[in-house]
């Protein structure tokens, strides 16, 4: 079984609606269904990081807005989705999933004289996001 209305979950997650997702997941839980809560999280971290981590015009602001997106996210894996494990590893999974299509775009992008130091400060920063996802999952 997967959500059916993407979007509207899509909708009260970009609306950080933290009662209204906390109570997604307890009737999801009710139900055993929380596989495709889980699915559609993941689903909505690549759109909206694919979103920020591709935009080659923001690359500036890439880091900042990667950070806050991030926050946004342990906010309502905290309040809404009961610090359930399994939603921490969604989390994680779809971040490496960025990184991925980070590596791939910079590594097209052999004419960038920077695109080297882009692609290690990338790095570093999503190796620290990793760590501190991790590191969440596991208190």
């Amino acid at each position: 079984m997967f959500l059916s209305s993407v979007q509207g979950f899509m909708m009260l997650m970009d609306g950080h609606r933290i009662k209204d997702l906390q109570t997604m997941y307890s009737l999801f839980l009710r139900v055993n269904a929380l596989e495709s809560l889980r699915q559609a999280l993941s689903m909505y971290i690549r759109r909206t990081g694919q979103g920020i981590v591709m935009d080659e015009e923001k690359d500036k602001d890439m880091v900042s807005s990667l950070l806050e997106f991030k926050a946004s996210l342990d906010s309502i894996w905290e309040e809404s989705f009961s610090k359930n494990e399994g939603f921490c590893i969604t989390i994680k999974d779809a971040f490496e999933h960025l990184i991925n299509l980070r590596q791939v775009s910079l590594l097209l992008c052999w004419s960038d004289l920077n695109w080297l130091q882009n692609f290690i400060v990338f790095n570093k920063l999503i190796t620290c996001v990793l760590h501190e996802i991790t590191t969440k999952c596991l208190q």
